[in-house]
């Protein structure tokens, strides 16, 4: 049976999830704004190289639900099982990021209330489909080093699969870091029957909005 109340996260697996349609919202907060950032690009190739995911990363969701008799309650849950790797290439004299990609393990995502989290685990499947994923599709210019200590803003376009099911997405984030240490933030507004989750739940009891926030904070070391 297809769950109980609504919730999601990503992959991102979201991302990332991972992957959205691209009805975005904001930036991730608690990272410097970029308003003040120069916008260089980086020509210096010190960011080539491999990269791969590492602690601090986490994925996590929050979904709004509405139970009879109950009303409204939010539901945000979070993942720190996240796995991933991405490339850095000097293309045309331009650092740029080629590929990317990382796994949330949907499983392991808490909203620290053992209600919510099987309600959660029963609406997302994850005994079916247990992670959820995000993959650059479009490769993307990086700041320069001295840009990226401020934090500046970047988009990234990509295909997030959740619940088995994968959609292209334009999704905006920041970075900020340094020529060891990247990290990508971002938040999105998908659709949860985009991608097959069903909104009614516990016999019509229960329903949750469509509209879910999805956010990501990974970060990428060599």
């Amino acid at each position: 049976m297809r769950g109980s109340i609504r919730s999601f996260v990503a992959p991102l697996t979201l991302a990332v999830v991972l992957g959205l349609p691209a009805s975005g919202a904001g930036a991730y907060a608690g990272v410097p704004d970029p308003a003040t950032a120069p916008t260089v690009i980086g020509t210096t190739g010190a960011l080539v190289g491999n990269w791969r995911v590492t602690a601090g990363s986490h994925t996590g969701y929050r979904v709004v639900t509405r139970v009879a008799f109950a009303g409204a309650q939010t539901i945000a849950g979070r993942t720190t099982a996240v796995t991933g790797s991405a490339q850095v290439r000097l293309i045309s004299g331009r650092e740029r990021l080629t590929a990317a990609r990382f796994t949330a393990d949907l499983r392991k995502a808490t909203a620290g209330d053992a209600l919510y989290d099987r309600q959660a685990a029963s609406l997302l499947e994850v005994s079916r489909y247990p992670h959820g994923a995000f993959v650059l599709l479009a490769p993307l210019a990086l700041p320069s080093a001295r840009a990226l200590g401020a934090g500046a803003s970047v988009t990234l376009v990509g295909n997030l699969t959740l619940h088995g099911v994968t959609r292209r997405v334009i999704v905006p984030a920041q970075v900020v870091g340094s020529t060891s240490r990247l990290t990508f933030t971002g938040r999105i507004a998908p659709l949860l029957t985009d991608y097959g989750i069903p909104l009614v739940a516990a016999g019509g009891l229960a329903r949750a909005d469509d509209r879910a926030t999805v956010d990501f904070r990974v970060v990428f070391v060599r």
